[in-house]
């Protein structure tokens, strides 16, 4: 695994806590969770690559944590985990109920699904 990103480093120092505590925790489960992927600032958030592209990110915001991997993956996470909060093509994850390491990998895998089965376009 390689070190963390500069950019990504600062990205996570810039950030309150529990935010800090959350992504800084989600990164871990994430890296390990997609192939050869390395995080990086990408749309002024942390994203991971994956077959030369950057499909999955995660941020942080005032009251929640995000996870951001497009439309689909939003409608397609609700359907398999109802309780998610999903805000347009955003996961909104609260500070007080972080998702589980079982279920981040769930929503990974999900996302690369569809990246696969896209050919890459979505």
């Amino acid at each position: 695994m390689s070190a963390m990103n500069d950019d990504v480093k600062h990205y996570l120092e810039l950030q309150p806590q529990p935010q800090r505590q959350i992504l800084e925790h989600m990164h871990q489960v994430v890296l390990k969770a997609i192939p050869k992927s390395e995080s990086k600032i990408s749309y002024g958030i942390i994203g991971f690559t994956y077959g030369g592209k950057v499909p999955f990110f995660i941020s942080g915001w005032k009251n929640h944590v995000s996870i951001h991997g497009g439309r689909i993956l939003g409608k397609k996470s609700q359907e398999k985990m109802p309780k998610l909060k999903v805000v347009g093509t955003t996961i909104q994850i609260a500070l007080d109920k972080p998702l589980s390491d079982a279920d981040l990998k769930a929503l990974v895998k999900l996302r690369l699904q569809i990246f696969d089965e896209s050919n890459g376009k979505q």
